[in-house]
């Protein structure tokens, strides 16, 4: 499935760029009882549903996006840094700041550069979630 999105950014209905096309993947949340780590996994590449998005986003949420995608590795490398250092200097809280950097690194790299997500895909619907009211409101509905 493909879908174009009006030439407005998702977050805030100003006039935007449009990105290349961007697949968002989805499988049913009840897969997740499927426990063992690579029982899931397989079935996951079976059950999961595909669709290519072209979305837009305004300079503002675009530099947005792309700071926090840059912030993230480097927190995760400070925290590298900082946990090595640590156990060279056998600094207790240094190594409490470096895991801190690190946890806030996997946090901005897991959601920071993402702009919608995936609720549901069927065969011919792509539900999303993260778009703004403003750009919501200017969507006709069906």
């Amino acid at each position: 499935m493909d879908a174009h999105l009006p030439p407005r950014c998702v977050k805030c209905n100003k006039p935007a760029r449009m990105d290349s096309p961007r697949a968002y993947l989805w499988h049913h949340p009840g897969w997740y009882v499927l426990i063992p780590l690579l029982v899931y996994m397989v079935a996951c590449l079976f059950v999961r549903k595909r669709a290519v998005v072209v979305l837009g986003l305004c300079d503002e949420h675009r530099r947005r996006r792309h700071n926090l995608s840059i912030a993230a590795p480097v927190f995760g490398v400070l925290g590298m840094i900082g946990l090595l250092g640590a156990f060279g200097l056998h600094n207790p809280w240094l190594a409490f700041i470096a895991g801190v950097l690190l946890f806030i690194g996997a946090v901005l790299a897991v959601t920071g550069p993402r702009v919608l997500e995936p609720v549901r895909i069927t065969e011919h619907e792509i539900h999303l979630k993260g778009c703004g009211p403003a750009f919501l409101d200017s969507v006709p509905m069906r």
